[in-house]
């Protein structure tokens, strides 16, 4: 049987900020705490209109989640993480290169030795030992990972990619089966929607998503989630129960 799609934009997202449990629809417009509705052991009344908070969580998502500047840093931090690894990886190939010299002469030496005559049970431990090792050595040279090139796309063209796929999100229609993939979308690149308590019986919410998740929704559409933090208030549009 087949997971249940979504049927709403933010199921599963939205967080209370006082005892932690999930935001879940109450009636058909609203979400309210269900530590609060359904438990009575959370002290959270601040219930949100269902359309209010998803047009404020797509319009953060769309303008402020991903900027060029996250662009920037994901395309240095990425950078310099992949020259570490090919560092890592090429020093590595090196230790192993240099034993396997090693014991390419020892192996010599001990051959040459029986070959002179000079034979024990020793050196025939030794020679076994050493050709295992070689062995060895010739399987981690040939298994070592190379560091994939990888040519990024510059933070402008990134940012531009990702504008255009989230004016496409945020233009989703209600018809249940695209409304559901939309869902699937944002709760691999968002990690939490999470409500807090306003002035004046309004409310404000926290989105925090994983800026590497965004970047990957870019090119190609592929993401998870957990990183990059925007707050927005929603004012009235947020109702007290």
């Amino acid at each position: 049987m087949g997971q249940r799609r979504k049927k709403h934009l933010l199921s599963g997202l939205i967080r209370c900020s006082v005892c932690g449990l999930n935001y879940t629809i109450s009636g058909k417009d609203y979400y309210r705490c269900a530590g609060h509705k359904k438990r009575g052991t959370c002290s959270n009344t601040v219930s949100v209109r269902r359309a209010s908070l998803e047009h404020a969580t797509l319009a953060v998502f769309q303008h402020h989640l991903f900027t060029p500047d996250h662009a920037r840093i994901f395309a240095d931090e990425l950078t310099r993480e992949l020259d570490r690894l090919s560092r890592h990886a090429g020093g590595r190939d090196d230790a192993l290169s240099e034993r396997q010299a090693v014991v390419t002469a020892e192996i010599a030496n001990l051959g040459a030795n029986m070959l002179a005559g000079v034979i024990s049970e020793t050196l025939t431990k030794l020679l076994v030992e050493r050709e295992a090792e070689k062995q060895w050595l010739k399987a981690q040279i040939q298994l070592q990972p190379r560091v994939e090139t990888i040519t990024l796309r510059a933070p402008a063209d990134l940012t531009a990619l990702f504008a255009a796929k989230a004016q496409r999100l945020t233009e989703t229609p209600n018809e249940d089966k695209i409304c559901g993939e939309a869902a699937e979308i944002l709760s691999r690149l968002i990690e939490s929607v999470t409500i807090y308590s306003g002035a004046g019986g309004s409310a404000e919410a926290k989105v925090v998503a994983k800026i590497g998740d965004l970047v990957a929704f870019a090119p190609n559409g592929d993401a998870a989630c957990g990183g990059g933090v925007w707050w927005f208030g929603c004012g009235d549009r947020i109702l007290p129960l």
